[in-house]
């Protein structure tokens, strides 16, 4: 599943206006970040970070949706890349943990 551009085409679902589509796109990303070793496939999509940073702060998202979103996040904070997309796109909080656990990230 996690192989060639699927990832990539997973996260263009999470652009889509319809909410079904988004919310499947959600849960298989919040199953796939189970994964520690695809974390990083994850986050190296262009947008990818941006999109579940954007939709953890929606209003008008599902809630269970924005519930997998921040799972989502909480896994894919388990890379430093990660977090430091997190940090500039505003969600600071992996960023902090990293800090008082003494983890330097440079930027």
């Amino acid at each position: 599943m996690a192989e060639g551009d699927n990832v990539r085409t997973i996260v263009k679902f999470l652009s889509h206006e319809q909410s079904k589509e988004r919310d499947e796109a959600v849960s298989l990303l919040f199953e796939l970040s189970k994964l520690e070793s695809l974390c990083d496939k994850i986050g190296s999509v262009n947008g990818s970070i941006l999109m579940l940073v954007g939709m953890s702060n929606s209003k008008s998202e599902n809630v269970s949706t924005v519930e997998k979103v921040n799972k989502t996040l909480e896994n894919l904070a388990k890379n430093e890349n990660n977090v430091r997309q997190m940090a500039e796109n505003g969600r600071l909080q992996p960023l902090l943990t990293l800090i008082l656990e003494g983890i330097c990230i440079k930027f």
